[in-house]
């Protein structure tokens, strides 16, 4: 879902809506299957090492912060539509004509919102950052739960987050809140009549926060992991 924010792909079919939509959805498979992980349900245990149930919980609670902090972006992003005063000739055309019209300045003002954020320069070292972060947590949380023995763990998502330096903390952070800042001042000037809620400077702060989240939820992930290694 990430990966299409650099493409602006926000509510149209496959964009961040549709998989934030899917991620529920298998979440909520994800969270039907932690009861039957309870070790103590297994007749013969075996010499497998017990299944990391603690951790496996612990990664879903921040997965569906994630997902929140995906729906925080949208809202920031898409949720504010400006009101549009429709010609003569559009008043009198069809009802469904005129929804198509305010659809079509919908989409317009979420590309304006999208790229309001990825035309930043500080945006490519952003969204590196978060894409990293995000791949390695899962990774490295995967590798625990599949780790069935008392060997030290092999992993290349180990070793990178283990690289990793302030993991939580989202890189070029101020730069590109900086330079968003001063490109939302030629649309506060547009749009003097805007309340707080939909003025530019908020939504802008709503998505950087969303995006300054999921990175430290994504941290969460790796630092709950490493707290499940046996050995390190």
């Amino acid at each position: 879902a990430f990966s299409k924010i650099s493409t602006g792909e926000l509510e149209s079919e496959g964009g961040v809506a549709t998989r934030v939509a899917n991620a529920k959805s298998v979440l909520a498979e994800c969270r039907a299957q932690a009861p039957k992980t309870d070790s103590k349900l297994q007749a013969v245990p075996g010499i497998r090492t017990p299944f990391k149930k603690e951790l496996y919980e612990a990664a879903l609670v921040q997965a569906q912060l994630i997902i929140a902090d995906l729906e925080l972006l949208l809202i920031a992003l898409h949720g504010h539509k400006k009101k549009h005063t429709l010609t003569h000739t559009q008043q009198d055309a069809s009802q469904k004509s005129v929804e198509a019209f305010q659809e079509a300045k919908g989409k317009s003002q979420e590309q304006q919102w999208s790229h309001l954020l990825i035309q930043r320069k500080a945006w490519a070292a952003l969204d590196q950052d978060l894409q990293h972060t995000i791949k390695n947590s899962f990774g490295v949380c995967l590798a625990v739960l599949n780790h069935e023995t008392e060997e030290p763990l092999d992993s290349a998502h180990v070793d990178t987050i283990r690289k990793t330096s302030n993991l939580i903390t989202l890189e070029g952070l101020p730069e590109f809140y900086a330079e968003v800042s001063e490109a939302a001042k030629k649309e506060v000037e547009d749009d003097k009549g805007a309340n707080v809620t939909s003025s530019p400077r908020t939504r802008i702060l709503l998505a950087v926060n969303a995006l300054a989240l999921a990175t430290q939820h994504s941290a969460e992930i790796a630092a709950k992991s490493f707290e499940h290694m046996l050995y390190f």
